[in-house]
């Protein structure tokens, strides 16, 4: 029997310690769970998939971008590569002849019309410590931003993967990392119809898209299921790379 410094009631086993953790009860509860380690990461997931549904969980309000230099500081942050040995990828780059600006670290991406930007040649945006947006030009880096465009893919009639993300499938799904973080759990897989995918970089791509409009649906597309699972909405496309599967795999279903 386990009892919480914080508490007067004891948790008679593991489950009603764990599900009191995930309601943000009792921290404490939380590290006596990790010490004792009563699950495997399968039977884990299998615990997750059961009892994260039916928990209330407080929607995330999404914050409306201020304006259009916020969004882009806001991309470069979450959606932009991290690889000091690619730099062009850590930027969000300005593309004049499509008049559109590509942010991605190859995993996910978006592509933000910029119809109106005064630039007359492809421009790199980066963020200095005072958080201001750079202007750059390619000759401040060591490589070329890759061709963006030719990994968006051109969705035929019937796809492989359709699929609607509801609000509470992304409240879940946040759940499920805050535990996984707490459990120290680094990979973690999500389920979202057929396809396998980081759930993090999933919530990044969402949160970003509801930022620009909290009222835009969630629905990503794919002809096959190995490649880029696509969704636009007014002119924005947000790209997204499942996982690879293989029959062992754990995962959350969404």
């Amino acid at each position: 029997m386990f009892v919480s410094e914080n508490i007067q009631k004891p948790i008679e086993n593991e489950l009603d310690l764990f599900e009191r953790a995930l309601e943000g009860r009792d921290k404490d509860a939380i590290k006596l769970y990790i010490k004792k380690e009563f699950f495997d990461e399968a039977n884990l997931y299998n615990f997750l998939n059961e009892r994260l549904k039916d928990l209330e969980i407080k929607p995330k309000r999404a914050t409306k971008f201020k304006n259009f230099e916020a969004m882009i500081r806001a991309g470069i942050k979450s959606l932009a590569g991290k690889d000091d040995f690619r730099p062009a990828m850590m930027t969000a780059y300005f593309c004049f002849d499509r008049k559109e600006i590509a942010i991605t670290d190859a995993h996910k991406m978006v592509v933000i019309p910029a119809p109106d930007l005064e630039f007359t040649e492809d421009t790199y945006f980066s963020v200095d410590k005072l958080k201001n947006l750079i202007a750059q030009n390619e000759e401040d880096f060591g490589n070329k931003f890759p061709r963006y465009y030719q990994v968006i893919p051109e969705l035929a009639d019937e796809n492989a993967f359709d699929v609607d993300i509801t609000q509470r499938d992304i409240d879940v799904m946040r759940k499920f990392v805050e535990v996984c973080k707490l459990l120290g759990m680094k990979h973690m897989k999500v389920k979202i119809g057929p396809s396998l995918f980081d759930p993090i970089k999933v919530l990044e791509v969402i949160d970003f898209a509801k930022s620009i409009d909290p009222k835009w649906s969630i629905n990503f597309k794919a002809r096959t299921l190995s490649h880029a699972h696509i969704m636009v909405s007014n002119g924005y496309t947000f790209l997204i790379m499942p996982l690879f599967k293989s029959e062992n795999d754990n995962f959350f279903q969404v």
